[in-house]
């Protein structure tokens, strides 16, 4: 089975990337301390009490996750 021509030459591009260009990043780019990135934690409350749709009763720890209360 013979591929069509356009698209062995796309193989073949895809297969041998051109070097020059592949741009590199330059060392002043990654250790530049141009701005800093905060990583903040979303705010849970961990002392309400949710309702679920079948009645039961949970909170959320601080994770996130649900904890189910005994009734």
């Amino acid at each position: 089975m013979d591929f069509p021509k356009w698209f062995s030459e796309i193989i073949r591009r895809n297969a041998q990337p051109n070097v020059e260009s592949v741009s590199t990043p330059t060392m002043s780019v990654i250790s530049s301390p141009a701005f800093k990135l905060e990583t903040s934690k979303p705010m849970v409350d961990t002392l309400t009490v949710h309702v679920g749709p079948k009645g039961g009763k949970y909170r959320l720890n601080s994770k996130g996750k649900k904890i189910y209360l005994s009734a």
